[in-house]
Order: structure tokens, then sequence, then C-alpha cells
């Protein structure tokens, strides 16, 4: 009989229980709900990366070949929750997308399965608003007017945002543009959500190295942990084949199971039966990622070119507000990452975040990691930029606090909190502790 009962460890135990993907690493912890205000520095720049909104499941799990009317109705439904035509022609004429990518999205060939839905497009406005509130002073508070489109343009804000190949990332990066308030403060009243050429995009790496990627996922699913936690879910395998109608012992997938669950409308109540599987289900797809990110050469392929390319553009936008340093004008320059929950799993592992040990955690649907480029207040050259980093989500904002990088960090004052750290410091935590090869290796691109 196989044993392995590492994975049962309780997740609220103390850290030293359960060491991060480095052990060696300090972590990234969570402090409390943010400020927007900093007293002795002010944002200069953002990079936002984040999950898309709620989708549809990638699949028509009632299309089994049995009965045809079933999964045409299944289809229906999706159809209907999609975003409506008058929403999308809005966000197309100020936020249109800019593709380099050689293939067609796929969620385009399935859909509506795996395509945004109107309430996931709605969702990202609102991540979008809870964002710009944040900051009135340079992106304007208040409310915005669901199809404004006279803007009040303004050259001191820059916007710049990067999409993977699927059309609910594109979507959602428009739907958070609108939220931000974009359209008003673009100088041309547009902002283009550009698709980078399969090779050359760092948001999607499974796309862009899905062989290396695929070897690396094979040496942790044959390694014996792995396969002994496997064998001890054939039983909720099993009754998940026995419930979920698409499903057979050949074709079933662990990733889709939870996307069944992930995706379950929420107007449709669920059979008692089903909700036995879910947690279970959910908390061992969890456990797989554990797995995989913690292999450090996968970890490096997934996540390191974009984690490169969000500090080379960090350190790039604290250089330029060098130069405007002494302009009473306030300038603001904007990096989004439109992604998956896979994308962000894998930079909070890079970052060690404790939250990814809890198998109860997911990154949610509109879930965004925000970089803050923090400049001092006053012109001086001696002072270094530093950065914040936060935790998004549509109903609440946390930060992201490194403590380790010097001892009295831990007991730093809400001041130093809300002033974040140097941007040199988190270049050097990465540096020490990050994936592999990182800054030598990466072939990621530069905005």
């Amino acid at each position: 009989m196989c044993r392995s009962n590492v994975w049962r460890m309780p997740f609220t135990c103390a850290r030293a229980q359960h060491p991060g993907v480095f052990s060696s690493a300090p972590a990234l912890i969570v402090k409390r709900q943010i400020s927007a205000q900093a007293p002795h520095h002010r944002v200069c720049g953002m990079v936002i990366l984040h999950r898309h909104g709620e989708r549809a499941p990638v699949v028509n799990f009632y299309d089994n070949g049995s009965d045809a009317a079933v999964a045409q109705e299944e289809q229906k439904r999706w159809l209907r929750r999609l975003p409506n035509e008058e929403d999308m022609a809005f966000l197309n004429l100020h936020f249109p997308i800019q593709s380099a990518a050689t293939r067609i999205p796929h969620d385009v060939i399935t859909r509506p399965f795996g395509c945004l839905t109107g309430k996931g497009l709605e969702s990202m406005r609102n991540l979008g608003r809870s964002i710009r509130n944040l900051h009135p002073e340079l992106l304007g508070g208040g409310e915005i007017k669901k199809h404004s489109d006279t803007p009040k343009r303004s050259e001191s804000v820059k916007i710049k945002v990067f999409s993977s190949n699927f059309s609910r990332t594109q979507q959602s990066a428009q739907g958070l543009l609108h939220g931000l308030g974009a359209q008003q403060v673009a100088h041309s009243g547009q902002v283009p959500v550009f698709v980078r050429e399969e090779n050359d995009c760092t948001i999607h790496m499974y796309d862009n190295k899905p062989a290396g990627i695929q070897d690396e996922v094979n040496k942790v699913l044959t390694s014996s942990s792995f396969l002994c936690r496997q064998e001890e879910q054939e039983t909720l395998k099993s009754d998940l084949v026995k419930l979920i109608p698409k499903f057979t012992k050949e074709n079933f997938k662990w990733m889709e199971a939870a996307d069944f669950f992930w995706c379950w409308p929420e107007d449709v109540d669920m059979p008692t039966r089903l909700q036995k599987l879910r947690r279970p289900t959910l908390e061992y797809v969890a456990w797989r990622f554990k797995q995989y990110y913690s292999h450090r050469p996968l970890l490096t392929l997934v996540i390191a070119p974009l984690l490169e390319e969000v500090l080379r553009t960090l350190h790039g936008m604290s250089h330029a507000h060098f130069e405007r340093r002494e302009s009473k004008e306030r300038n603001l320059d904007v990096n989004v990452y439109s992604a998956h929950d896979v994308t962000l799993l894998a930079f909070l592992h890079a970052l060690d975040w404790p939250l990814i040990h809890d198998l109860s955690w997911w990154p949610p649907f509109c879930s965004a990691i925000v970089f803050e480029v923090l400049e001092p207040v006053t012109p001086d050259r001696q002072q270094e930029h530093r950065v914040r980093v936060r935790l998004d989500m549509v109903d609440k904002s946390f930060s992201l606090f490194l403590p380790a990088v010097r001892s009295h960090a831990l007991n730093a004052n809400i001041a130093d909190e809300d002033n974040g750290i140097p941007l040199s410091e988190l270049q050097e935590w990465v540096d020490k502790h990050g994936p592999v090869g990182l800054i030598m290796n990466s072939t990621s691109q530069s905005c």
C-alpha cells in the first residue's frame, strides 16, 4: 500500500513546518489592507498582472455523444452569458486588439466554451475601478459612464497592455482598461491591447515552449511521491467519471474536473453528490500545481521570462522618472499583463508567497498582482525609487511585504510599509532566491 503523509500536513501551522518553493528564501508575507497613500513617496508607475474574469468552462461537459439535445442546451446556456455586442463594439473601438499571433485563439474555435462571460467582463471593469479609485489624482476618481467616449486626454499617463492569445484575456484587458478610465486619459482616446507572436510572448509560456515544459511536467508526474498521491485519488476519479457526463476513464483530465466546479453557474443548484466532490477535487488540483511549481526547472520555464520582464519594466519606469523629478507634473506609466490563473500562481510561487501552501486557495477570477513604483516626494537624487506590491481583488486589496532583506524590516512601522521597499532590494531578493537563470538565460522580449 502506498503511503505518503507529507501532503496531509495542516497548512495553518508555522512556516518552518512547510517551507516554500525555495526553502531558504524569506517569504513575501501578507500584512494588512493597504492605504493608497505613501507618506514620503508617490506613485509614478504601475505594473498590473491579472487573471481574466469569469468564463465559461473550457469544454461542454454534457457532450458525450449520447444526448445531442442536452449538449446543445448547454451550449445555448453559455452563449446567452457572453458579453453583449454593444459592450464589445465600444471596447473594440477604444481598446482595439492588435495581434501578431500566428494561431487563432483557442477559445474562439471552441466558443462559447472557454470564453469570457458578461459577468466576467463587468468584474474586470470593477477591478479597474478599484485600482483607479486608489489613485484618483492620476487616473481620475469617481464613476465613469459605461459608454463614455468623451476622453479628457492627457500625455501624463502612458499605458501599455499585453495579453495572451486567448479572447478571454484580451476582453478582460479591455474591461480592466474601461474600469481604469484609460480611454479618458489616453492622448488618442485609444489604448491598444497587444498580443505578441507566440515565441515572443512571456505571459503564457505553455504556448511559447510547450515541449520543454511538458518534459519537465513529465518528470514531476513520474516521481514516486506524485504517483503515490495519485494512486490515492482513484476513488475520487471514479466518482467524478460517474457523475460528469463528458468523462470516461480514458479521457478524464484533472484540470477539466476542477474547471467543472470553478465554472459552475451561480444561479444553478449543485447536486449534493457533486458538492461532496468539489473540495477534494480542487484541493488535489492545487496540490498537483504545488508539485509542478516546486520543481525549479519547470517554474523557471513557466515564469522566469515574465518575472524578468516585469523587473526590467519597473527599473525602466524608475529611470524615466529620474529625469522628471524636478517637474511639478505628475506622470504615470502603466503596464498591464492579462494572463491566467496558472500564470499568477507561478508568479506567487516565484515570490514564495505563503498562501501558495494553502491547498484551499487558488487565484480567483479577476485577481491581480500590482507593482507600484514609488518616487520620493522631494527631488533628491540620493533617494532611491521604491516598489510596493499588492494582491488586488475586486472587493479587497492586500499588501505583499518583503520582510527579510534587512532584519529590521520584520518590525517595520506602517510608514515604512506604505513606502514599500527599495527596488534594488526586490531585485537582489529575486536574484538570490528566484528561478534559476532568471537574468542570464531568459529569452523574454522587451516591452
